[in-house]
């Protein structure tokens, strides 16, 4: 495409979504640490220079991405919990899992941005971030205030931030490359890699367990 300026906020929103299609396209097709502002300017016929007019770095764009996703997320989330009242903590942590499946790259991205994404952006950029994605987490909370009321307050914010936590530290870990898995054969190395789902729903049952 050839670049104009955006001028007006609908104009600048339009040229943020096509930002953020580039990068998830190329996030499709190679490594997070392959990705640059200047792919991301090629794939859209800009120059770098234009590009920087939106945006500081490439982590920015993604903590864009990772806000839209984890939105998306959540009504997932939400849609799957309507139409009964009460649930088993066991099928509390299935439908959990159920859905962090369909949503992959939101888990992709949370395993990068601790350790990589959040670490390159400016302190306001990230302020920013943490303050719209606690925001964006409210209505899980209420969520779990109704289908699991013997938790408290303390303890619904407890599984959101564990559940997170512990999905960025095993989807990497499960999502074994076939070089991972060629050097583990020449190491003599037989491991169990269990699915993400089913990893993923143990691990919730326990949660759940321990905090009722």
């Amino acid at each position: 495409m050839n670049f104009e300026r955006a001028r007006s906020r609908e104009h600048k929103e339009e040229r943020r979504e096509e930002i953020m299609k580039a990068a998830r396209d190329l996030l499709d097709t190679r490594d997070y640490e392959k990705i640059t502002l200047t792919a991301i300017a090629r794939e859209l016929s800009f120059t770098r220079a234009n590009l920087y007019k939106y945006v500081s770095s490439r982590d920015e764009i993604f903590l864009w991405i990772i806000l839209e996703d984890v939105s998306a997320w959540i009504d997932d989330v939400l849609a799957s919990f309507e139409g009964k009242i009460s649930y088993s903590t066991a099928e509390i942590a299935l439908l959990w899992a159920q859905v962090f499946c369909r949503h992959a790259r939101v888990v992709k991205l949370f395993s990068l941005m601790y350790a990589v994404i959040e670490r390159n952006v400016p302190v306001t950029v990230l302020a920013d971030f943490k303050k719209n994605l606690f925001q964006t987490l409210i209505p899980l909370n209420e969520l779990l205030g109704r289908i699991l009321p013997k938790i408290s307050e303390k303890g619904r914010w407890e599984f959101l931030t564990m559940q997170l936590h512990y999905a960025a530290g095993l989807y990497p870990a499960v999502d074994v490359t076939e070089r991972q898995r060629e050097a583990m054969r020449l190491a003599g190395v037989e491991l169990d890699i269990p699915d993400f789902q089913s990893g993923m729903t143990r691990f919730l049952t326990l949660l759940l367990e321990g905090l009722t």
